[in-house]
C-alpha cells in the first residue's frame, strides 16, 4: 500500500503539425517542446528498474506539471468554454493523433507489454497527461512509506513516522483530486472514451482508491499494533509478543469507523473498475485483486479495532469473536488452539511467507493491499486473548454473524481540495505572442516509444537489471545532444526564465567516462536528480527568480576553485520553505570527499599563510566586500528562497555579514604578527648571575629575565585549517563571520553549510574566487542531513584541521565538543539560548511592546538571541498581553519575496512539526491561547501564524525549550526575586531583556541575571555590545563578538632571545 502503479510511455507528437494560433503563434511549438520532455522523462522512467524508479520521480513530476499548462492552454484555445484566464485563438489543420501505452487495462495476450491506444482529441491527451501525474503522486507516496517497512534500515522514531505518514497522505489526496477533476471533464465529453484507462468511471474508481488509501492512513499513523507485530523479524526481541499497547477506548471505536469508510470507498473502485472494464478493454486482474483485498483488509483493520474496543472495556470473549470476523473478512480460517498454538509456530510462519523481502528490494510490495500484514496482527491478537480467556476469566465466546451484521457505517477524514491546475505566467503569454523562430520541434525526432528491455505494466521482481543510470537535467537556453538529436531553443523560449522551464533528461551509465565530465561555463548548470529524499508535488528544479549575475548560482561543491561534485554523484534537495517545492540541488558528499577536501584547504593553507601578508590579506577582504555589496540582491534572493525570511530581513543579513568582512579587512591591516620589545643593548657582562637578593638589570633598569641580554618576546601565526560549521538561521552572516576572520588571521577555510541552505555558502565562495583568493583558501563541501553526522565527525577528526568553530543547537554542540576533545583540537561554540524578556510594571508598555513582537517573530522566531519567555509583572499583565497581540496582528504572513511580508514561513518541516508540539502540550497544560492556532497554515509552504499563550507555567516545554517558531509565551511574575529565580532557570544562558525605568534596577539585574549579553530598555545587541558571549551551557569562545574572533584563529607563541655582542 499504496497500490504500485506503473507510468504510461508515450510517442513523439508536435501541435506545431497540427495546429495554428493566430493569437500566440509560439504556443503550439512551445506545447510540443514540454511535450517531449515529459515523453522522454516517461521513457527513461520505464528502462529503470523497480527499485531506482522511486529515485526518478521527481523527473517525471517535474516534466508533467511544466507540460500541464501548456496543454490546458492548447484546450483554452480550441475550446472556447474553458477557463484559462485570457483568450486564445487555436484551430487544427489536421488531425491530432497522439498514441500512449494503456497501464491499467488487461492485455490481450498475457506476458506481452501492454498495447497502445491513438487517441484524436486534447480531451484525452489531457486525462493521460494528468492520470499519469496523479499516479506519480502516488508513487512518491509509496517512496514516503517505504521506511516504515524496511528491516534492513533503522527503526523510524515517532515523529519521522508521523511524518512520512502525513508526506504520503498529502500526495495520495492530490492524486485523489486530479483523478476527481478529471472525472468531471471526462463525463462532459461527448465522444466514447478510446479506453477504459481515462473512462469517466475509472477515473472515478482511481480517485476513490486514493481516498481509501490516505483514509487508511490516518489509522497506520496511531495504530501501534503494526509496530509491535513487526519485531517478530527482529531476532533479538524476545519479548515483542508480551507488549499491550495502549489506546484509548474512544480511539479504538473512531478507528475502526475510518477502516470501515476506506473499505467503503475500496469497495466504490473496485465495483467502478468492473464497470469500466464491461466492454472490449478489461480492467488488469492485478489492480482488480489489489481493490478486492485492500476492501478486505480495511474491514478487518475495523473488526480488530472493535474487538480492542470490547478488550478494554472487559468483554475478552466478544473481542475474540471480533477478532474471528476480522479473519473471517480476510478470508483466513482461525488456526488457534488450546494445545498446540502459541506464538513461535506464527512466527515461523509469517518467517515462510518473506513480505519483507519485496520491501527490501523495492518491488511490488504491499500489493496485497496489507493483507499479510493485518493477517499477522489479527492471528497476534486472537492467540494472546485466547490465553488470556482460557487461563483467567474464561468467557462465551459469541457468534460471528451478529457482529459483522451490526457494524455501522464509515466515518469520513478527508474532504477533497478542488484540483487547482497550473498556469502560465503572463510573461510567457505576451513572449508567445510572437512568431516561432525554430524550424524544429523537440518531438518529432521519432515516434515510437519502444524499448529494447523495459520492465511490466505491473512490476515484479526483476534479476539482471544492468547498472544504474545517472540521471542528469539539461538547462534549456544553450545546444545541446539529447537522445542522439540535436536540439536548440530560440529567444522566444528562453524568455521565461522565471516560468516552470523545460528540463530535459539524459542518462548516462555510471561507468561511462562522459558522465564525469565537467563544464567549465559557470552558467551551465548541469545537475544530476535528487536520489534521496522525497519529491514535492510540482519541484521546479529551474530557477523560479531572477539573478542580475546568474554566476552567483553554483550547485556543486567549491574545492581548491573548482566546482566538483561528490564523488557519489548522489545528491540532495533544495526546498523552498515558502512553497515546500524543490528548486535546486547540491552534491551529497560523503565522508568519502572529506579527505580531499581537509588536503587541498591544507595546501592553499602552506601558500598563503606564506605568501600572502598582512596588507595582501587586507586587500582582498577589501575586494571581497565589495563584490559582496555588488551582488547585495541577488545573495539575499538566494538567502529568501533557502530560509524563507522576508527580504527586507534577508537584505540585512547580506549588509551585516559584508560589513564583519570589511572588519577583519580592517583587522588583518591592524594586528602585529610580532611584539619585539626593545630594550637598550648595554654591553653587561653575562657572567654576573641573577640572584633573588641581586636581580638582573639592562641598562640600570631591573627585569623579570632570568639572564642579561634576553630579550622577551612574542609572535602571533595562523593556526592553519579551520572548519566552519554553519547552521541555517543565518546562514551567509554566520559563514562570512567566521570565514573572513580566518582569512584574515591566514587561515584557510572549509565551510560545511547546513544541508538546507549550502547556495549561500557556495554563492559567497564564488565571490571569493573573484576577489583573488588563491585555490584552497576558501572551500565548501555540502551534505544531506542524513550525512551530515558522519561528514562533520570526519572533519572534526582529521588531523590537519586545526581549529572548529560551531554554531547551532546545544545538543549538536555537545557532540561537536565530544568529537574535537578526543584530540584537544581547537573549538568555538556558540549554541542555542532560552532567552528571558521581563517587563517590570514601571516599563513603557507600548515602546515595549513594538520591541518584543519586533524582536521576537524576526526570521519567524528562528534566532538564538529570540525572546522565548516574556515575563510580565502582574499589575500589568493584562494590558501589556493586549498590546502585544494588537502588535502580533500587524504581521503580514506571506513568501519572503512579497514585497508586504514582515513573516515569513519555518525554515524545515521539522521545526514546524515541533512548534505543534510545543503548542500542543502548552494547551494541554492549562495554557490560554491569546492569539494564532499554534498549527500550520493551510498551503505548501512551512508557515504557522503568530500564536501567543498566555498563563504560562514552568511545567510546560516551551518553559525549557528553545523554541525556533513564531510562538511566544507570557508568564506572569510578582517580585524581582522571582523573576531573577525563574530568568536563570536555563541551561543555556545566552541572552537577556529587561525594560524598567528605574536605573537601580537595571543595575541590579545586569549584575544578578545570568546571560551572557542583556538588552536593557533595548533589543539591539549585536550591533551595540562591545564583546558579547555565552553563559552556562551556550558554549565557549569569543560568541558574535567581531572584536575577539580573530583570536581564535591565532596561535600565540612566545619566546626568550638572547642578543650576542662580538
Amino acid at each position: 500500500m499504496p497500490f504500485p502503479f506503473v507510468l504510461p510511455t508515450t510517442s513523439a507528437f508536435s501541435f506545431s503539425s497540427s495546429f495554428i494560433s493566430d493569437t500566440h503563434p509560439s504556443l503550439p511549438l512551445s506545447a510540443s517542446t514540454y511535450r517531449g520532455v515529459v515523453r522522454d522523462a516517461l521513457k527513461k522512467h520505464k528502462r529503470l528498474s523497480p527499485p531506482s524508479q522511486s529515485s526518478h520521480i521527481s523527473t517525471v513530476i517535474g516534466a508533467l506539471n511544466g507540460y500541464v499548462p501548456y496543454i490546458l492552454a492548447v484546450d483554452a484555445g480550441l475550446n472556447p468554454n474553458a477557463q484559462f484566464g485570457e483568450s486564445i485563438s487555436l484551430r487544427a489543420t489536421s488531425p491530432p493523433t497522439i498514441e500512449w501505452r494503456l497501464t491499467l487495462s488487461e492485455n490481450a495476450v498475457p506476458g506481452r507489454e501492454r498495447s497502445r491506444v491513438k487517441v484524436q482529441s486534447v480531451d484525452y491527451e489531457i486525462a493521460f497527461t494528468l492520470s499519469s501525474l496523479a499516479n506519480a503522486y502516488t508513487l512518491v507516496a509509496r517512496a514516503a512509506l517505504h521506511p516504515l517497512f524496511v528491516t534492513t534500515q533503522a527503526t523510524l522514531d515517532a515523529q519521522q513516522r508521523t511524518a512520512a505518514i502525513q508526506t504520503a497522505t498529502k500526495y495520495l489526496l492530490d492524486a485523489a483530486s486530479i483523478y476527481d477533476w478529471l472525472a468531471i471533464r471526462a463525463e462532459r465529453v461527448q465522444t466514447a472514451p478510446p479506453c477504459s484507462d481515462v473512462s469517466p468511471s475509472t477515473l472515478r474508481a482511481m480517485s476513490s482508491l486514493a481516498l481509501a488509501e490516505a483514509t487508511l492512513l490516518a489509522v497506520l499513523k496511531d495504530d501501534p499494533y503494526p509496530a509491535i507485530v513487526s519485531q517478530d523479524r527482529n531476532k533479538n526481541d524476545r519479548e515483542w509478543m508480551y507488549k499491550a499497547p495502549d489506546i484509548p477506548k474512544v480511539r479504538a471505536h473512531l478507528f475502526a469507523r475510518l477502516c470501515l469508510a476506506a473499505a467503503e470507498h475500496a469497495a466504490q473502485a473496485s465495483s467502478l473498475c468492473q464497470a469500466a472494464g464491461r466492454g472490449s478493454s478489461k480492467i488488469n486482474e492485478g489492480l482488480l485483486r489489489y481493490l478486492e483485498d485492500l476492501r478486505r483488509t480495511c474491514r478487518a483493520k475495523a473488526c480488530r479495532f472493535f474487538g480492542i474496543d470490547a478488550e478494554i472495556g472487559g468483554e475478552v470473549g466478544k473481542a475474540i469473536a471480533w477478532l474471528q470476523a476480522g479473519l473471517q473478512e480476510l478470508g483466513i480460517e482461525s488456526k488457534y488452539s488450546a494445545k498446540g498454538s502459541g506464538f513461535s509456530r506464527f512466527k515461523k510462519e509469517w518467517t515462510e511467507k518473506r513480505e519483507e523481502r519485496k520491501v527490501e528490494k523495492e518491488t511490488a510490495w504491499g500489493a496485497d493491499g496489507g493483507k499479510v500484514e493485518e493477517t499477522r496482527v489479527v492471528e497476534f491478537l486472537e492467540v494472546k486473548w485466547q490465553k488470556l480467556n482460557d487461563t483467567m476469566n474464561v468467557q462465551i465466546i459469541p457468534p460471528v454473524g451478529p457482529l459483522l451484521a451490526q457494524m455501522p457505517s464509515g466515518r469520513e477524514i478527508h474532504a477533497l481540495k478542488p484540483y487547482q491546475p497550473p498556469t502560465l505566467d503572463p510573461s510567457i503569454l505576451d513572449a508567445m505572442r510572437a512568431p516561432p523562430e525554430r524550424k524544429d520541434d523537440y518531438g518529432d525526432a521519432l515516434s515510437s516509444d519502444d524499448e529494447a528491455k523495459g520492465f511490466p505494466a505491473f512490476p515484479v521482481a526483476q534479476k539482471g537489471t544492468g547498472p544504474m543510470r545517472r540521471l542528469s537535467i539539461i538547462q534549456p537556453g544553450r545546444e545541446d545532444y539529447v537522445h542522439r538529436r540535436k536540439v536548440s531553443f530560440s529567444p522566444t523560449m528562453l524568455s521565461a526564465v522565471t516560468s516552470p522551464v523545460t528540463s530535459t533528461i539524459t542518462t548516462s551509465s555510471s561507468t561511462s567516462s562522459a558522465s564525469t565530465t565537467k563544464s567549465n561555463n559557470p552558467n551551465d548548470i548541469r545537475h544530476s536528480v535528487l536520489v534521496n529524499g522525497l519529491p514535492p508535488p510540482s519541484p521546479s528544479l529551474p530557477l523560479p527568480f531572477n539573478l542580475t549575475d546568474r554566476g552567483l548560482l553554483n550547485r556543486d561543491c567549491h574545492v581548491h576553485n573548482e566546482w566538483i561534485e561528490s564523488r557519489s554523484k548522489k545528491r540532495f534537495a533544495i526546498i523552498d520553505p515558502g512553497t515546500g517545492r524543490v528548486w535546486a540541488t547540491c552534491p551529497d558528499c560523503t565522508k568519502d570527499d572529506v579527505g580531499p577536501t581537509v588536503r587541498s584547504a591544507f595546501s592553499g593553507f602552506q601558500g598563503f599563510s606564506a605568501d600572502t601578508s598582512n596588507h595582501e590579506r587586507a586587500r582582498l577582504l577589501t575586494a571581497w566586500h565589495h563584490l559582496i555589496i555588488a551582488a547585495r540582491l541577488d545573495l539575499a534572493t538566494i538567502l529568501v528562497h533557502e530560509t524563507g525570511k522576508p527580504l527586507a530581513e534577508a537584505l540585512a543579513e547580506v549588509d551585516y555579514g559584508a560589513g564583519l568582512v570589511r572588519w577583519f579587512a580592517c583587522e588583518a591591516d591592524r594586528f602585529p604578527q610580532a611584539v619585539l620589545p626593545t630594550f637598550p643593548t648595554s654591553p653587561i657582562s653575562p657572567r654576573t648571575p641573577c640572584t633573588p637578593s641581586t636581580p638582573a638589570t639592562i641598562g640600570g633598569t631591573p627585569t623579570s629575565s632570568g639572564f642579561r641580554m634576553r630579550r622577551p618576546a612574542v609572535l602571533k601565526q595562523p593556526v592553519g585549517v579551520v572548519l566552519a560549521l554553519v547552521p541555517w538561521s543565518f546562514p551567509l552572516a554566520l559563514a562570512l563571520r567566521k570565514s573572513a576572520a580566518a582569512l584574515a588571521a591566514g587561515c584557510t577555510v572549509i565551510i560545511k553549510p547546513s544541508s538546507e541552505t549550502p547556495l549561500t555558502a557556495l554563492a559567497i565562495a564564488c565571490l571569493a574566487n573573484r576577489a583573488g583568493f588563491p585555490a584552497g583558501a576558501l572551500n565548501v563541501i555540502t551534505t544531506s542531513l542524513g550525512n551530515t553526522p558522519d561528514v562533520a565527525e570526519a572533519l572534526c577528526m582529521h588531523p590537519l584541521v586545526k581549529a572548529v568553530s560551531f554554531t547551532g543547537s546545544a545538543r549538536v554542540g555537545k557532540r561537536v565538543a565530544t568529537t574535537c576533545t578526543r584530540n584537544l583540537k581547537r573549538l568555538s561554540l556558540d549554541l542555542g539560548g532560552n532567552c528571558p524578556f521581563i517587563v517590570f510594571d514601571d516599563a513603557d508598555l507600548e515602546n515595549t511592546a513594538k520591541e518584543l513582537v519586533a524582536l521576537k517573530w524576526r526570521h519567524a522566531g528562528q534566532a538564538c538571541i529570540a525572546p522565548n519567555r516574556c515575563y510580565v509583572q502582574r499589575r500589568v499583565y493584562d494590558s501589556f498581553s493586549e498590546l502585544v497581540v494588537q502588535e502580533a496582528e500587524k504581521l503580514k504572513i506571506g513568501h519572503g519575496m512579497e514585497r508586504e511580508t514582515t513573516l515569513g514561513p519555518l525554515t524545515t518541516i521539522r521545526g514546524l512539526y515541533k512548534a505543534e508540539a510545543l503548542c500542543k502540550d502548552a494547551e494541554e497544560k492549562g495554557a490560554s491561547v491569546l492569539l494564532g492556532t499554534g498549527r500550520r497554515e493551510p498551503g505548501d509552504g512551512y508557515f504557522m501564524s503568530p500564536t501567543i499563550l498566555g498563563n504560562m507555567t514552568d511545567s510546560m516545554l516551551m518553559c525549557r525549550e528553545e523554541i525556533f517558531a513564531p510562538i511566544l509565551g507570557l508568564y506572569i511574575f510578582d517580585t524581582e526575586d522571582e523573576v531573577v529565580k525563574k530568568a536563570n532557570d536555563t541551561p543555556v544562558g545566552l541572552a537577556g531583556y529587561v525594560f524598567t525605568k528605574s536605573s537601580d534596577r537595571l543595575t541590579s539585574m545586569f549584575e544578578r541575571l545570568d546571560a551572557g549579553v542583556l538588552g536593557m530598555n533595548t533589543v539591539s545587541l549585536v550591533a551595540d555590545c562591545p564583546v558579547p558571549a555565552g553563559n552556562n551551557g551556550n558554549g565557549y569562545g569569543s560568541g558574535f563578538s567581531s572584536a575577539t574572533t580573530l583570536e581564535e584563529f591565532l596561535i600565540t607563541k612566545s619566546g626568550a632571545m638572547m642578543i650576542r655582542q662580538d
